[in-house]
């Protein structure tokens, strides 16, 4: 990531601007959690001398929601934000950000108006042909629904932070890069073993197991349950007109994309708008099956009981309501369905016949684990047979080739995360015993191939102990003020 920053560093202040825009346009429907209660208009806090407005918070909110978002894949909910605490850490970041303008501030470090623009005029992602576009520039404020003033201003802010950093930066030393070097690519020579483990077999008796459950019992629960009363409508019964399906199919036919990514015709989507159309009329349906439900004029169609982890829909909304309340419209792989919550019942130890299988199961494990560790630790002074491999590191994965590459990997990972000179690493099915004959602490060749990576992480290494420290004592020369209110 850092190295792709570095490359990318002429688009980076415009992509972090560019993920700002929806969630500050998401701020004004509820995403944003707080609020200004200072009676300053938009002003959230203040650190030393320098507001900090929610806009400020949405845009460093998002630019950590999008990062995480893209971690998960892009399912990254408001639910599961709020568990990660991102807000926490957006407004941690806005606050440490702050300080360091602060103390940027008072050393006299400024950004001057033609050193923004001269920054502004690198920004690849603003020209043409080699030539800042003014036009380009202009559309982009227009999306951002942002003045010039504004990006100019952020873009002065991060060159004055650079300013301040440059002037911290600590040299890197030829010692500290050898050091390096060596924690990173030292080499072993070794006899390694490999011992086929798939036939391992272990004896377990019923007294063993029971005896394991007495002791483990808190680890096998039943599972949290909720016993529900539930009307259903199933969409796949709807009959649909052909003028629906045209009519959401001219309004929604984005949504109906080929494997090519282009739209399909109206003949070839037909599948897909039915079922759109059809899952659109249940929940219509439903609605008006839960008021006569609610009011007791319709019976439930039948008593389910799900978990967490037999439920056929999501559970939010189950876990949010109360025994004795109904739940409007729940929806499902092929439908709707309204619910009213019964009963929950809390998980319980289960008894150790209900147990049984599971238990076993895991004191298998356990044993299987012993079993596999004695024999190891057995061979670690019997190494007829070896293997004696030339000097290697842990990038040297292809070297291993009685290992798959993912083996290898896992392998090489293990073996230089010890520090003794004979071991083993226990696979699913094989074990590898190990002795390290010789050492080589340092390779000049390999040196002098990987000096300039090392440098670049020494200097991320320096600046995030260097700007830590700083924010630390910063913490106690400037007042840091928190006038929002977290909202609902």
């Amino acid at each position: 990531m850092i190295s792709w920053m570095q490359k990318h560093r002429k688009y980076l202040v415009v992509t972090i601007w560019i993920s700002t825009i929806a969630f500050v346009a998401a701020g004004s429907m509820g995403w944003g959690a707080y609020s200004p209660g200072s009676g300053k208009s938009d002003v959230i806090a203040k650190v030393g001398s320098i507001d900090i407005t929610n806009r400020d918070f949405q845009s460093t909110h998002s630019r950590i929601f999008n990062y995480y978002n893209q971690m998960l894949g892009g399912k990254l909910t408001k639910e599961k934000a709020k568990s990660l605490k991102i807000e926490d850490i957006a407004l941690e970041q806005l606050f440490n950000n702050t300080l360091i303008q602060n103390y940027a501030k008072d050393l006299g470090i400024v950004v001057s108006d033609e050193e923004a623009v001269q920054e502004l005029l690198t920004i690849e992602a603003f020209q043409t042909n080699g030539q800042f576009s003014q036009k380009k520039y202009e559309e982009l404020l227009v999306s951002l629904n942002t003045s010039a003033n504004e990006f100019e201003a952020n873009i002065k802010k991060d060159l004055a932070r650079k300013k301040l950093f440059v002037a911290l930066n600590l040299p890197i030393t030829d010692l500290e890069k050898k050091l390096l070097y060596s924690s990173i690519y030292i080499q072993d020579k070794l006899k390694l073993k490999v011992i086929d483990s798939k036939n391992l077999k272990v004896e377990l008796k019923e007294e063993e197991i029971k005896k394991y459950w007495e002791s483990n019992k808190q680890r096998y629960m039943s599972q949290k349950s909720y016993l529900l009363d539930i009307v259903k409508v199933d969409a796949s019964t709807i009959e649909v007109e052909d003028s629906d399906l045209k009519k959401l199919y001219s309004e929604k036919k984005f949504l109906f994309k080929g494997e090519d990514g282009k739209i399909l015709d109206f003949d070839k989507a037909k599948e897909m708008v039915v079922k759109q159309v059809q899952m659109k009329k249940a929940k219509s349906s439903i609605l008006k099956k839960y008021l006569k439900f609610k009011s007791s004029k319709l019976k439930a169609d039948e008593s389910i009981t799900v978990t967490d982890q037999n439920s056929l829909f999501a559970m939010e909304k189950v876990h949010g309501a109360k025994v004795g309340e109904y739940i409007r419209s729940i929806k499902t792989d092929t439908g709707y369905i309204s619910a009213l919550l019964k009963e929950v019942k809390e998980p319980k130890i289960l008894k150790f016949e209900d147990a049984k299988i599971m238990a076993t199961n895991d004191f298998k494990t356990i044993k299987e684990d012993e079993a596999l560790e004695k024999l190891a630790k057995e061979n670690l002074d019997n190494l007829d047979g070896a293997k004696e491999l030339d000097f290697i590191n842990r990038d040297d994965f292809e070297k291993l080739d009685m290992f798959s590459k993912d083996e290898a990997v896992e392998f090489l990972n293990s073996l230089f995360s010890k520090n003794d000179s004979k071991g083993y690493h226990i696979f699913s099915d094989k074990i590898a015993v190990y002795e390290i004959v010789s050492q080589k602490i340092f390779d000049k060749k390999k040196f002098d191939e990987v000096e300039e990576k090392l440098e670049d992480s020494l200097k991320n290494l320096k600046n995030r102990s260097i700007e830590g420290g700083l924010v630390k004592k910063l913490k106690t020369m400037y007042k840091i003020e928190k006038y929002y209110k977290v909202k609902g």
